[in-house]
């Protein structure tokens, strides 16, 4: 058995001497680069080469009960059947000898994991799957059994091992209890996610590869640093309810549902009316966690936001670090997605780093945390800090692009928008080619998850000026979405909405005025009230569109909604990047329309406070130019009006943009003056 395993000898030896040393040594040889065969089965074969008779099986039966009595290998029967087949010829040959051997207290220490995720779980899972009926359907059912399956595998081994050490001393030890509270935390967690796939409807399946990316990995409650207690392990017949509850709704997020954002809001309640308890507090904070990530999922970010924060407040009164770690990566998630509070979520992000260092909590909640950290730094514009995070981070997640392909390309699209916002256009569209690459390996042609990385590609190739190949990305993005809605609700209109915001800019970039105008009008239809950011943009965008058709009525009216919108976030303590171009843009539309004394304060407050990050561009010397034409309206010649317009001039030329240099020049040879009566 032990050369069908591993393609070699147990005991190598060039002589019969040398043989009979080793095999009476029991000097087992591993090949090198040896297949890798799971450890438990491992034990199997070396307790039956072992030298001395009383560490061998006693019987041929007990053996084949050993193999059959794991789990994961039940549904193989057939398949050990020819091992024993194997076994019984080592028998005849000598190398097994029976004794009597004491009782194995570790046989059955698999029972859980074949009551709450066996074979009928996932015959169940796949049927969920099949039923869809969509071209993705069965390969993506198929996956998700099988990752469970492999998952069952590694469960079973680790826990294995822990009993094993655990009967290796008298007495349990403090480490043997909370290695084994952390693998039946586990084995809840998953058996959860498996009860939820058994029953799940279409928007859940259709992201379960996002639920599969953050399986807990059985090997990481074997060291002497274990992951925080978890809060879900909790004593009492009302809190394990409550507990279960939970773990359904944190999948429910995780896979993207927003739908059941209410029974978050009930769960919190319930949770907080218990009698205090350190358990119900940990709990309580937990819940909040959920109930952030499904608040911002909604779209509600405001609420999100103060979810998660008394989520980091009441966990961090509990003493539960776990938990308190993991609401601080999704506060960091969330606030770096919101334009100008990058310098928060940076914030935020490093003392979560430094909490799940001292926790040791999951790699997976590492790897979210990094990501999001690389995610806001490029939102502060440290883009040199931003690639070094990522980079790092994808040499890291390179081996497990299989396993985690959805986390692998997300990291290689973040990468991208690094690359554009260095005006590197190929490689990020190489970074988001080969995000894409990796999802249409893991879920198929014509899964809406590839809609995100098609996205990427289309932004990518747009800022290259290859239209056609832009278009059609985004085209194909586009129809992935349209499907979306009719099962994903509020969720899938906000992503098309985003998209249709891409596609109408490029409309825009080639002069189709009428399609633009259609498709950000239509994602202001699509957006929630509650998406201020995106219904800013949108409108920022038109007035971009009309004002270079010289529609300026048309401009002012957008851009002063988009102005409005922004400084009602900003009178929240809320800066957002767009503010000082909607300034420009109402200020430089009431200069063209010939109105001065409205634009100068604008256009003044808008130089005043002009962002760093847009030093030295064309918009900045649209905004000089502007106002020079608003002061000498308004005062005729003076030295600040023809040092802004030679400013102007100098960025302009600076820019490569010379209609606007020979528009400048001849304004000055005209020789300002004022108009304004």
């Amino acid at each position: 058995l032990f050369e069908a395993l591993y393609g070699a000898h147990p005991f190598p030896a060039r002589t019969r001497e040398q043989l009979a040393v080793r095999v009476a040594e029991g000097d087992v040889g591993f090949p090198e680069g040896a297949r890798s065969v799971p450890r438990w089965l491992e034990r199997v074969v070396v307790k039956g080469l072992s030298p001395r008779s009383d560490d061998r099986f006693a019987t041929m039966e007990q053996l084949i009960d050993a193999l059959e009595r794991h789990p994961a290998r039940r549904r193989r029967r057939g398949r050990w059947a020819a091992a024993a087949g194997l076994l019984a010829s080592a028998v005849a040959l000598g190398f097994v000898v029976p004794r009597a051997e004491p009782p194995q207290p570790c046989l059955d220490v698999g029972e859980p994991l074949a009551e709450q995720l066996d074979d009928e779980r996932r015959a169940a899972i796949r049927a969920r799957f099949e039923a869809l009926g969509e071209p993705w359907s069965a390969r993506m059912g198929e996956r998700v059994a099988g990752q469970l399956d492999g998952w069952s595998g590694r469960w079973l081994e680790a826990r294995t091992e822990v009993c094993q050490q655990r009967h290796s001393r008298v007495e349990a030890s403090e480490l043997d209890e909370r290695r084994a509270a952390c693998l039946d935390d586990q084995l809840a967690e998953v058996a959860a996610l498996g009860e939820l796939l058994g029953e799940a409807g279409h928007a859940t399946l259709a992201n379960a590869e996002r639920a599969l990316g953050g399986l807990p990995e059985p090997g990481e409650c074997l060291g002497e640093q274990l992951p925080t207690v978890p809060s879900r392990l909790v004593r009492g017949a009302e809190l394990e309810q409550l507990a279960a509850q939970l773990r359904r709704l944190d999948w429910l997020q995780r896979t993207g549902s927003e739908l059941v954002r209410d029974d978050a809001v009930r769960l919190v309640d319930s949770i907080g009316e218990l009698p205090p308890s350190t358990q119900a507090q940990a709990l309580l904070a937990d819940a909040w966690v959920t109930r952030g990530a499904l608040e911002q999922l909604a779209g509600a970010r405001a609420e999100a936001e103060g979810s998660l924060r008394t989520a980091v407040r009441t966990a961090e009164r509990a003493g539960a670090d776990g938990v308190r770690a993991r609401a601080m990566v999704y506060l960091g998630w969330l606030l770096a997605a919101r334009r100008g509070r990058g310098g928060e979520a940076v914030a935020v992000l490093e003392d979560a780093d430094a909490l799940l260092v001292r926790v040791g909590d999951p790699a997976f909640e590492r790897y979210r945390q990094r990501e999001a950290l690389g995610l806001a730094r490029l939102a502060t514009g440290d883009l040199k800090a931003a690639r070094g995070e990522l980079e790092s981070l994808l040499a890291e997640l390179e081996p497990q692009a299989q396993t985690r392909p959805l986390l692998y390309a997300g990291v290689r699209g973040a990468l991208g928008r690094v690359a554009q916002a260095e005006n590197k256009g190929e490689e990020a569209l190489g970074h988001a080619r080969r995000g894409l690459a990796v999802y249409r390996q893991t879920v198929g042609q014509d899964h809406p998850l590839l809609a995100a990385p098609l996205m990427n590609i289309g932004e990518a190739q747009s800022s290259l000026g290859r239209f056609a190949e832009a278009d059609a990305a985004f085209a194909r993005s586009e129809q992935l979405r349209r499907r979306q809605i009719a099962h994903e609700g509020d969720v899938a209109k906000v992503k098309l909405a985003e998209l249709l915001i891409n596609r109408a800019n490029l409309d825009s970039r080639q002069g189709q005025h009428e399609a633009a105008v259609a498709r950000y009008h239509e994602a202001l239809d699509l957006l929630p009230r509650s998406e201020v950011d995106n219904r800013a943009l949108a409108l920022f965008n038109l007035g971009v569109d009309h004002q270079i058709g010289g529609r300026f009525a048309q401009a002012l009216d957008h851009y002063r909604r988009a102005l409005r919108l922004i400084e009602d976030l900003e009178r929240n303590g809320k800066r957002h990047r767009l503010v000082a171009g909607a300034r420009l843009g109402v200020g430089s539309m009431l200069v063209e329309l010939e109105r001065p004394t409205e634009a100068q304060p604008l256009l003044e407050h808008a130089l005043d406070d002009w962002p760093e990050a847009m030093a030295g561009g064309p918009d900045e010397a649209e905004l000089r130019f502007a106002l020079a034409r608003a002061l000498a309206a308004r005062e005729g010649v003076s030295d600040r009006v023809e040092t802004l317009a030679h400013e102007a001039r100098e960025l302009y030329e600076r820019n490569r943009i010379a209609s606007e240099v020979a528009r400048v020049e001849a304004w000055l040879a005209r020789g300002p003056r004022a108009t304004e009566r």
